[in-house]
């Protein structure tokens, strides 16, 4: 089958990164994988997934709600996620010339092994959830086809955005 694109995916090792890189290889794309090098036993095994699917890159990289809206004593946090946000606009601008598009997204609470941490900590989703119009969790197939939808041509014209993907937590 022709690869409908090339998609790289950064925090790809484990949940919803992972969840999107084999998405995205099942659609048609070939995928590059990336995270820290703690997790490359992980990234591994999602490679022989993905070469599995037929597969041997639009460029996306992952932002978070802290790189939109400042929590307190999540300062070093918060300060990453916005790096993510210019990181996202300077590859848009490096990258745009040779027909390459870079958007990231910024999840709110998503049903995954990490919120059920924050969950058991703080009752993260319980106090969240109250300020979010839609009341509702979001989950990976929510993401899985956001990064479907910006990875295909018809998205070429949107580059270096910062999607928030919140249940309405804040507008932009």
């Amino acid at each position: 089958m022709a690869s409908r694109g090339v998609a790289l995916v950064t925090g790809a090792a484990q949940g919803i990164g992972k969840a999107v890189a084999l998405r995205l290889a099942e659609d048609g794309f070939d995928v590059a994988v990336n995270d820290v090098s703690s997790k490359s036993e992980n990234l591994d095994e999602l490679v022989e997934e993905i070469k599995k699917k037929g597969r041997g890159s639009s460029e996306v990289y992952r932002g978070r709600v802290a790189g939109r809206v400042i929590q307190p004593s999540l300062t070093a946090y918060s300060a990453s996620k916005f790096a993510v946000r210019g990181l996202t606009q300077a590859a848009a601008l490096e990258f745009g010339p040779h027909g390459i598009t870079v958007n990231a997204y910024a999840p709110g609470a998503i049903d995954t092994r990490c919120l059920l941490a924050v969950q058991s900590a703080e009752r993260g989703w319980n106090r969240s959830s109250k300020l979010r119009p839609s009341k509702k969790l979001g989950y990976r197939r929510i993401l899985q086809a956001w990064y479907r939808s910006f990875a295909s041509q018809e998205s070429q014209f949107i580059t270096g955005q910062t999607i928030s993907i919140n249940g309405g937590l804040f507008f932009d």
